[in-house]
């Protein structure tokens, strides 16, 4: 059976991937090409190359999720791929944004937490004599709202191109930010 572990091990190998493709020359390949074909051809870019390699990464990648999930709901027919799962991972993908590894597994986060905290409240709310019926449908409604709020106000999503950056990992505190408050 698919576990946490599993799930957690993967997308760490998934991450580490995409942030090796992205930083490699088939990378910066792959992003010309994504930006605009003709400059990209006439900069000396194999476009077919470039597609191939991004088409077969992604099979692989894709391949790898859909085993995982196979595995954990152990019955799989071309019926489980409904509607609903499929807006869920556009709309994880746009408001994260499209453009950075980070904003992907922001956007995964956030709407995946979103969902489960809504899900209750669609199978009812008792809070002491307070009872809320059931809303059902909330969490697709919420999801479509928050989907054209950030197409409509943040059209690359909420981290855009940018990337959550590790340094700050590695290097020592400026000076005056030590911890304990600073100089005195």
């Amino acid at each position: 059976m698919t576990t946490i572990w599993w799930v957690y091990g993967w997308l760490a190998v998934t991450i580490y991937l995409v942030w090796r493709i992205v930083r490699s020359p088939y990378g910066r390949a792959m992003l010309a090409v994504r930006e605009n074909v003709i400059a990209a051809q006439a900069t000396g870019v194999n476009v077919l190359g470039s597609r191939l390699i991004a088409f077969v990464a992604s099979a692989f990648l894709t391949a790898i999720a859909g085993a995982l999930w196979a595995h954990e709901v152990t019955s799989f027919s071309p019926a489980a791929f409904y509607f609903t799962q499929t807006f869920n991972i556009i709309i994880m993908l746009v408001v994260g944004g499209m453009g950075s590894i980070t904003g992907s597994v922001v956007g995964t986060v956030l709407v995946t937490l979103l969902s489960e905290l809504l899900r209750n409240a669609e199978l009812g709310i008792h809070i002491g004599p307070l009872a809320i019926p059931p809303l059902y449908g909330l969490s697709q409604i919420v999801l479509a709202v928050v989907f054209v709020l950030v197409v409509t106000f943040r059209r690359k999503g909420l981290m855009g191109d940018r990337e959550i950056r590790w340094t700050w990992l590695t290097r020592p505190p400026a000076p005056g930010h030590e911890e304990g408050g600073g100089t005195h």
